[in-house]
């Protein structure tokens, strides 16, 4: 995935387009000398990949500011497209721009819609996450029969591109 090549060119701020803000998560490479950390107003702050939360800060201001008292760290902020109406976030993230490119850190807005407001819009660099492609339904077919003794059938995981991975496994 294209990520980590924006995070080994010291981008600050990225927003990864997606349905699927889960997938999204799991998807991204979490490896190289990074930290990887995920945000929601509802959880706060948590190592990425793992639900227990780290930190209990559920203001999105406060995630900006705590991603700029960290080195080499990437925060993957979930639906901060919500809050991105508040001039406090859109400062937060003007002020934070410099920081986190000194520090080597990184915001990731996980979002299904371009939320950017003209302050912001040279700031974030935007990335499509594409659907899962025939393996990866493959696989996930293969997961989910697996504990059933069920087939897994390559022309039903061909059949089911275009769809989410929740939608496929709504489907299967």
């Amino acid at each position: 995935m294209v990520i980590r090549e924006y995070l080994a060119s010291g981008f600050p701020a990225l927003c990864i387009l997606t349905q699927e803000p889960f997938r999204a998560e799991k998807v991204i490479p979490f490896e190289g000398h990074w930290h990887f950390f995920a945000w929601d107003c509802s959880r706060g702050i948590r190592p990425a990949g793992n639900p227990k939360p780290l930190e209990e800060v559920r203001d999105p201001v406060e995630a900006i500011n705590w991603l700029g008292k960290n080195n080499d760290t990437v925060l993957l902020a979930h639906n901060l497209h919500l809050f991105m109406d508040a001039p406090e976030v859109i400062q937060g993230i003007q002020n934070g721009v410099e920081v986190w490119k000194s520090r080597g850190s990184c915001l990731i807005m996980i979002s299904p819609l371009i939320a950017i407001w003209p302050e912001l819009k040279s700031v974030f660099t935007v990335v499509d996450l594409p659907l899962p492609d025939t393996n990866a339904l493959y696989t996930l077919q293969c997961e989910l029969g697996s504990p059933l003794s069920v087939k897994p059938n390559r022309k039903a995981a061909r059949l089911a591109r275009g769809l989410t991975e929740f939608e496929a496994e709504c489907a299967y």
